[in-house]
């Protein structure tokens, strides 16, 4: 079962938009909006107002599709 909870998905995009930040893309005004902006989503959290959590079982791969993954080629046969 995968937990999939949307504030997870929120910091997680946040975390990277700071990654980014940290390698130098950008400036220091854009990590100020982006702390800024993780201090709002865990309010929201915190308070309640985000979409409720869902549990779902992960796909499991049909026949028809293989195991899911991108179907990969060796540079040979580039």
């Amino acid at each position: 079962m995968a937990y999939r909870h949307p504030a997870a998905f929120l910091l997680g995009m946040e975390g990277l938009a700071l990654l980014r930040a940290f390698a130098g893309e950008f400036d220091a005004a854009f990590v100020a909006a982006r702390l800024a902006e993780t201090r709002d989503i865990l309010a929201v959290a915190e308070r309640g107002e985000l979409a409720r959590p869902t549990r779902s079982a992960r796909p499991t791969p049909s026949p028809a599709t293989g195991s899911g993954r991108r179907p990969t080629t060796s540079r040979a046969t580039r």
